[in-house]
């Protein structure tokens, strides 16, 4: 459990670069927008992690009124509203959100909106 393998960064390295992988094997299309729900200290570590394999994040989601309409990540990525995702097209979601219960919640929403698991949005804790 000590070895730095193990390390949560190291599982968000090898999840990064599956997705590049779905990419380059045209699971996800490279004009697809990419949006990560979750704009705290796990979404921001994930959304590095996509970056250092030049996987641009077009979007993140976050329902904190403080956060939504400011820009992340150096200004590449702008913060929205949930219900924001409803006037994109064609966006794959990726959950990373820490906060317990979060997830439940979240996917209940996307699911209630008509985005499908696995062929719309994935968690990646």
């Amino acid at each position: 459990n000590t070895d730095p393998r193990y390390s949560f960064d190291a599982f968000r390295r090898a999840k990064s670069r599956h997705i590049k992988r779905m990419i380059s094997d045209g699971i996800l299309s490279p004009e697809q927008p990419i949006v990560v729900w979750g704009a705290g200290s796990y979404g921001k570590r994930f959304m590095r992690s996509l970056e250092e394999e030049n996987i641009p994040v077009a979007y993140s989601v976050d329902i904190d009124p403080k956060k939504i309409g400011r820009s992340i990540r150096s200004g590449k990525v702008k913060v929205i509203a949930p219900e924001s995702l409803l006037n994109i097209n064609g966006v794959f979601i990726f959950l990373a959100v820490a906060a317990p219960g979060a997830r439940g919640k979240i996917e209940a929403f996307l699911l209630n909106a008509g985005f499908r698991p696995v062929l719309d949005f994935l968690a990646v804790q």
